[in-house]
């Protein structure tokens, strides 16, 4: 028999599936489908509800100004949270009923979240003024876009990789007007997989390549 003594539980989960990877100064930080797996210092940890997070599935990580990670939840539990992990405390969190986050982006003091809502999908904005704030949500796009399988932002833009095309939104319109999205003119009449941006292009790929705009 074995026996087991107070304060040693501890959540078996499995960090093996990872869905996105950054870099925090030189620690490198993992969503996975176990958990937040931390490398520092050359040992390798992972933070579940344990330490604080609030699901253990996680398919999105992002780091903001102030150096705090944003967790996204797998399905069915799309939460955002922001976290601490030096201090291993939550900042902040955001739990609006969602299906799943996919997404997260950061610009400074403006933050953008890609998720589903049952058979919907969206992009939330958030704006830091002395800790983040939800701003809001648009989800209400032309019929023409099909499915968005990326985005991109920058301090003006909300950029949509779709299977048809790049289709943009100006942040100072409406943009919960289907009306205020545009798609991009040119040769880029395809499905598109990924988006980046550099200081003077855009970057995409289909499935078969990779382009600059």
């Amino acid at each position: 028999m074995s026996q087991v003594r107070i304060g040693e539980w501890k959540a078996l989960t499995s960090p093996l599936n990872v869905r996105e990877v950054l870099y925090l100064d030189d620690d490198l930080y993992a969503a996975t489908e176990g958990g937040l797996f931390q490398i520092k210092d050359g040992e390798y940890r992972t933070f579940t509800t344990i330490e604080g997070i609030l699901g253990v599935d996680l398919s999105a990580i992002g780091v903001d100004h102030k150096s705090q990670l944003w967790l996204g939840g797998a399905l069915p539990f799309g939460f955002v949270q922001i976290y601490d992990p030096e201090k291993e405390i939550t900042v902040n969190s955001f739990d609006f009923g969602l299906s799943e986050i996919y997404d997260i982006r950061m610009l400074d003091s403006l933050a953008f979240v890609f998720f589903q809502d049952g058979q919907d999908v969206g992009i939330m904005k958030f704006l830091y003024d002395e800790g983040w704030e939800y701003r809001d949500s648009f989800r209400n796009f032309q019929q023409g876009i099909g499915t968005i399988n990326c985005f991109i932002p920058n301090d003006s833009t909300l950029f949509l990789g779709t299977d048809n095309g790049i289709w943009v939104g100006d942040l100072k319109n409406n943009l919960k007007d289907p009306n205020q999205w545009s798609l991009i003119q040119g040769d880029i009449d395809m499905e598109i997989t990924s988006l980046a941006l550099t200081d003077s292009s855009l970057v995409f790929s289909s499935k078969t390549a990779i382009y600059s705009y």
